[in-house]
């Protein structure tokens, strides 16, 4: 069944979490999303980047326009302080992006603080619902900051809609904000079905590691532990992603003795994930924290297993053990174990790929678009919906 609007709905989307460039991974679930949604309506995207110049794309058929615009770069503030003072001037950005690009129906705002109080004052401005979209960390830890997390949920709970990513987000904002809960639900990310294919045959031939290599990934904590089985198995690990502990990462390799067994691959573009997973006995990302990460999407789509930290998100990813391990995050020791479980496990590639139930994007966006038209005032003359079989 396929929804189609009378006249194609006219979005802005507004998030600082846009990637730069074709190996620049950061918001590559937004991009991904933003261009599966671009085929059934029309959108601008406003990027806001600390210290850049303004720069549009170019704009095609069937491609959102992305336009960026400079926000105030504080350098020696803290984070808190940076994203506040950062509002005013991504508002008054956007808006003008809004006045000469427009009009629009929808604000759609990807990540709570700053894009989600940005486009509450833009709906306000416009005189247009607004959608935010909760992707982890905003509501994990941003919200939970004494008072000024407190006054921001407050702002983003004002919204037509709100989306989280997981379950578990959708929940927690459900429960800290009563009056708004009939305007939370879940939509889980998809991934790309265009480049991402099922290896239901293959030779693994190292775990895999895909992300920044930043704490909150705990890559070091993934090399401690694949040192503990690397005498067991000829498998290497294979890092995808670069990060301020790259140099680091490094280091311990060598220290532990197992550097001729990592190899660390840098960033690459995203297109290229899909042959990674082509060879890999299992997808490891041991987070302290996660939304719903897209990359555990990838690897099963794909058929990968997964190896991951026991997290809300992901535990709704990952819901049988035939798809994968979870572990205590941090702890090196259940780690090495379930590393070791993976290598030796057969596992059935092809019914991963099968049973685990991930959305394409375009299945996303089609779902976005409902809940757009659901929320869209003037619905009887720009987002009349017909279904067709």
């Amino acid at each position: 069944m396929t929804t189609r609007s009378a006249r194609r709905v006219r979005v802005l989307v507004v998030s600082h979490m846009y990637p730069r460039n074709e190996t620049d991974s950061l918001g590559i679930f937004v991009r991904e999303q933003v261009e599966a949604l671009a085929l059934v309506a029309d959108v601008t995207v406003v990027v806001g980047r600390y210290g850049e110049a303004r720069k549009a794309t170019v704009v095609a058929p069937g491609r959102p326009r992305v336009i960026e615009v400079p926000l105030p770069l504080r350098r020696g503030l803290p984070s808190a302080v940076r994203i506040v003072t950062a509002i005013g001037p991504y508002f008054r950005e956007a808006l003008r992006v809004a006045h000469e690009s427009g009009p629009y129906d929808v604000v759609h705002a990807h990540y709570g603080v700053p894009d989600g109080v940005v486009g509450i004052r833009l709906s306000s401005a416009l005189g247009i619902p607004v959608v935010v979209t909760l992707h982890g960390s905003d509501a994990n830890r941003q919200f939970l900051v004494p008072v000024l997390g407190t006054v921001f949920a407050r702002w983003v709970a004002q919204a037509d809609a709100i989306i989280g990513v997981s379950e578990a987000i959708a929940t927690g904002m459900r429960h800290a904000h009563p009056k708004a809960r009939h305007r939370v639900l879940h939509l889980p990310n998809g991934y790309n079905c265009a480049d991402i294919h099922v290896h239901a045959e293959r030779s693994p031939r190292y775990l895999l590691f895909v992300g920044r290599l930043s704490p909150r990934k705990n890559p070091d904590v993934l090399l401690d532990a694949f040192a503990r089985i690397a005498g067991s198995t000829t498998l290497s690990l294979v890092f995808v992603g670069d990060g301020p502990m790259a140099a680091s990462l490094a280091k311990q390799a060598r220290d532990l003795g197992i550097a001729d067994r990592v190899r660390f691959e840098g960033s690459r573009a995203h297109r290229a994930l899909d042959a990674y997973l082509a060879d890999a006995a299992a997808l490891v990302l041991p987070s302290k924290s996660e939304g719903m990460p897209m990359v555990i999407n990838e690897a099963l789509a794909s058929g990968t297993p997964v190896v991951a930290s026991r997290l809300p998100g992901i535990e709704q990813q990952v819901r049988s053990d035939e798809w994968g391990i979870l572990v205590i995050p941090g702890d090196v020791d259940d780690l090495a174990n379930a590393l070791g479980k993976a290598i030796t496990r057969h596992w059935d590639y092809a019914r991963i790929a099968a049973d685990c139930g991930v959305p394409s994007w375009d299945d996303y966006a089609t779902q976005l678009l409902a809940v757009y038209c659901s929320v869209i005032r003037d619905s009887g003359s720009t987002c009349r919906t017909v279904t067709v079989g």
